[in-house]
């Protein structure tokens, strides 16, 4: 009675040719997906930093109950954890800012930034964040904009 569902000419005799396809195919899947993360990484080191200039923008005192606002140029480079310049990212730029603005650029790159600080505050941040696919990932850095009185 042990053999009664197992027929002569098959089920268990077939599982083990099953299982080497399974584990070929499987091999061969997980050597291609090493294969693509490889070379996904190479020559890539992730960003380190971002710098700006100016760190600080000065804006005119407005008129009693209305934001004050200016246009300042900021000159953009990044870094990766090699110290080398890295070109293609996209930066974003929020905050303290008439709109966000979102840019593709190369590191040393300059972006024109309509700045707002809010009625009746003296200071405002502006927030710049940098990305790059391909495993690079994100830095971020800060520009202090102030009210001259």
């Amino acid at each position: 009675m042990r053999n009664g569902n197992r027929h002569k000419k098959g089920a268990l005799e077939g599982l083990p040719l099953h299982l080497i396809i399974i584990i070929i195919i499987a091999a061969a899947v997980l050597g291609v997906v090493y294969v693509w993360l490889n070379q996904a990484s190479e020559g890539k080191a992730p960003i380190k930093k971002v710098e700006v200039s100016p760190t600080e923008i000065s804006v005119a005192a407005p008129q009693e109950g209305q934001p004050a606002t200016g246009e300042a140029e900021i000159q953009i480079w990044v870094y990766d954890t090699e110290g080398n310049e890295v070109d293609g990212f996209v930066v974003t730029i929020s905050g303290a800012v008439d709109h966000e603005i979102t840019k593709k650029m190369n590191s040393g790159d300059k972006v024109s930034v309509p700045v707002k600080v809010p009625p009746g505050e003296s200071t405002a941040t502006v927030h710049i964040r940098v990305e790059k696919g391909g495993g690079m990932g994100s830095a971020e850095t800060t520009v202090l904009v102030y009210v001259q009185r």
